[in-house]
Parts: C-alpha cells; sequence; structure tokens
C-alpha cells in the first residue's frame, strides 16, 4: 500500500496563531498595528460551531436578506469571540495604546470598514496562513521519536 503520509505536514494545529500586519491603516511614524489570530476554519472547533449555530438561526428567523451583511455581522462576533487571541501597537483614535480584550475586539471589528474587516476575514479562512513547518521526514514518522500511524 502506498504511504500519502506527507500530506500531514500540510495540517493545520488547532491552537495555530497567525499575525496580520495591517498596513494599510498606518501613517507615518506609527507602529504596524498586528493582530494575532486563530483559523477561522473547521480546524477552530470552537469558531466553526458557533458559526453554523448562528447562521442557521438567523436563517430561519427568515433574515436571508443581505446575507453578505449578515454573514460579516456573525463573523465580526465571532472573531472577537474565537478568532483573535491578541494584538499589538492597537490605539484609540487620539493615539492611545488599547489593551486586548474581547469585548474591546469586537467594538474594533465593528469600528473598520467592511472591505477591512473582509481582509481579515480572508485571511483567517486561509489555512495556509496556519501551517506549521514540519519536515517531511517527521510527518511521515521517519524521524527519531516520530510516532508513525493515526
Amino acid at each position: 500500500m502506498a504511504d500519502f503520509s506527507y500530506f500531514k505536514r500540510l495540517d493545520v494545529a488547532p491552537e495555530a496563531t497567525a499575525r496580520l500586519p495591517l498596513y494599510m491603516i498606518v501613517e507615518a511614524g506609527v507602529p504596524v498595528p498586528t493582530l494575532i489570530l486563530r483559523p477561522a476554519t473547521i480546524h477552530n472547533t470552537r469558531f466553526h460551531n458557533e458559526s453554523m449555530r448562528r447562521l442557521e438561526r438567523r436563517q430561519k428567523g427568515g433574515e436571508r436578506d443581505a446575507f453578505e451583511r449578515l454573514l460579516r455581522d456573525v463573523d465580526r462576533e465571532l472573531f472577537a469571540q474565537h478568532v483573535i487571541v491578541g494584538w499589538e501597537d492597537v490605539t484609540d483614535a487620539h493615539g492611545t495604546p488599547v489593551a486586548f480584550a474581547s469585548d474591546v475586539a469586537l467594538e474594533y471589528f465593528r469600528a473598520m470598514p467592511d472591505s477591512l474587516f473582509d481582509q481579515v476575514r480572508f485571511f483567517a479562512r486561509d489555512e495556509s496562513n496556519f501551517r506549521q513547518v514540519i519536515d517531511a521526514a517527521s510527518a511521515a514518522g521517519n524521524s527519531p521519536g516520530a510516532s508513525g500511524g493515526s
């Protein structure tokens, strides 16, 4: 039987995070705000399960109009709860640093223009941003201490 275990290196760990610098909102001389995100995919089970529950509930409630807006609004809430885990150099309108908290992240996402929030969404949904670099020998179980199978 052929061994295709090298595909394991493409797996995304549930605890994986990635950094997204928001270069597009920076003024000269100001540090770049950077979001630290978990994947917004099936690999983040809390996000995925809650997303499915909310969408089903809203669709049953007759909110089929403006589906993209609905999906974006749901994502703003879910990203604040289950996707973003921190940030660096985020400031308010007066340049004062803002400490990370989920409720503050929700305010931040709600204040973002749709086009910018969509960039955050697309980044978090792209699993390639969260893949850990694993050498092929480890993925195939050929390195010392590697367990085969599974």
